[in-house]
């Protein structure tokens, strides 16, 4: 399913047009849209990012808006294991010339400062080449590129094609692989939930065998009864066989009940394992070019819910951070203002030194979002985001506004808000004066207009 060398070769040709003489931002660890685990490394330049995906079988190169992907957890480290760390290697370099090799699913970048970095794209083998200023070469894998034929993943890219267009394609792929997963997931319990039932039933099946003997226990013991006045040594005897009937006999009328119950049970896993069977082929790519990857997302995690099947996915979006509780019991005594973006993240916002000390130092994570006016003394805010999610720009424009609103600035003036993770953002050492000053690195800006209606919205709550 990777993108073959002439997809790659579109790709790189609107890249060069677009980001040949751009500053690079930043380098950072990136996911799709869609829970499926990744290798992505992707290259900030202003609005857009290049991003390499380098886990089969999605391989490739894409040409983004920023924000399109969502921050990953992967670490350098994590990523590549014991290998040179480059990336600090390309804090203010531009980028200088992106070359693509004819016929070869190979990527290379040139930057201001002498230093290449090369990708291979092959399936199961991918691969980067660093080569540094100094002359030294260092890669993440021995291995050497080869020529290679294009993938079955996709067809060849008409020349009208636009990496966009690709990469819509791509996530419908995705998307589709993600539905199957779930629905496999399902199929599987379903089967695992049919073979406990069919166990039970055997299991009941031979304890019912067993009660069937309760009528010939009663016989036995009526006719030693009868016979006490000539064998008094069998009274306990007797009591011990009458005994035994009565439970074999209640055991036969519960397991008659459980037995029945059971192949009931049965019979609906089969039905439901059926249905399952005949909407196999139901995930297609074609399938989200008629119904939103949302729509048919919520409509099987219905039809799981209903027959009571517990998808790991549908479980997980359900799932609050362990920490959470903790950490509001910490910020409600502190006079910290807390705030819901539309999309239901946490916005907290701190309006004087203390405040922002508190909130920065003490309750913010490394993975938060953290704005604060560009080049002025102003409040600081926080978007809490949980594990492995990102931030939507409606959720970055309501963390500036209120920056802008607890700085004082009047409505309708236009305001420029820097942002950066809080791992980013460092404490100013030394003594100063009861003052709370940082210093911050890897920020972008937004720019935006004080909105009366959004702050009237976040305010109400």
């Amino acid at each position: 399913m990777g993108l073959n060398h002439l997809e790659i070769s579109e790709i790189t040709k609107k890249a060069t047009t677009l980001l040949v003489g751009k500053k690079l931002d930043g380098i950072e660890f990136v996911e799709f849209p869609i829970t499926v685990p990744d290798l992505n490394i992707a290259f900030q330049f202003g609005p857009k990012q290049l991003v390499f995906s380098l886990k089969p079988p999605w391989t490739g190169v894409f040409l983004e808006d920023a924000f399109k992907f969502r921050k990953s957890n992967l670490n350098f480290k994590t990523a590549f294991g014991d290998v040179l760390q480059w990336t600090s290697d390309f804090e203010d370099t531009t980028l200088t010339d992106i070359h693509h090799e004819p016929g070869e699913r190979v990527v290379r970048l040139s930057f201001s400062n002498g230093a290449n970095l090369e990708f291979h794209l092959f399936g199961s083998r991918t691969n980067w080449i660093y080569k540094a200023t100094n002359g030294k070469t260092h890669s993440w894998r021995s291995i050497t590129a080869s020529t290679l034929k294009p993938s079955s993943g996709f067809e060849a890219p008409s020349p009208s094609t636009t990496p966009i267009d690709l990469y819509e394609k791509y996530l419908k792929l995705r998307q589709t692989y993600y539905l199957n997963q779930i629905w496999d997931q399902a199929l599987s319990q379903i089967q695992e939930r049919l073979g406990k039932q069919t166990k039970q039933k055997q299991e009941l099946e031979s304890s019912l065998q067993k009660s069937l003997s309760a009528n010939q226990l009663l016989t036995e013991a009526e006719e030693l009864k009868a016979n006490l006045h000539e064998h008094p040594d069998n009274s306990l005897k007797v009591q011990k066989l009458f005994a035994k009937y009565k439970k074999l006999n209640r055991t036969k009328t519960e397991v008659e009940i459980r037995l029945k119950s059971i192949k009931d049970e049965i019979a609906k896993t089969v039905s439901l394992m059926q249905s399952f069977r005949n909407n196999a082929t139901r995930f297609e790519p074609n399938s989200l070019e008629k119904c939103s990857f949302q729509t048919l997302q919520k409509e099987l995690f219905t039809f799981l819910k209903e027959n009571g099947i517990a998808s790991t996915a549908s479980e997980a979006e359900k799932k609050k951070p362990a920490n959470l509780n903790k950490t509001e019991k910490k910020w409600k005594g502190s006079g910290i203002r807390s705030f819901t973006s539309k999309e239901g993240l946490n916005i907290w916002v701190g309006k004087n030194h203390k405040e922002n000390e508190e909130l920065v130092i003490r309750l913010a994570n490394g993975n938060d979002l953290w704005f604060h006016l560009k080049g002025l003394s102003s409040a600081h805010a926080i978007v809490r985001l949980n594990k492995g999610k990102s931030a939507s720009l409606e959720t970055m424009l309501d963390a500036a506004n209120l920056v802008g609103y607890f700085s004082g600035i009047t409505k309708n003036t236009k305001i420029e808000v820097d942002y950066t993770f809080r791992k980013n953002v460092k404490r100013v050492a030394g003594k100063m004066d009861g003052k709370f000053l940082v210093t911050y690195t890897h920020n972008k800006t937004l720019i935006v207009t004080i909105d009366e209606q959004r702050l009237a919205r976040l305010l109400a709550k």
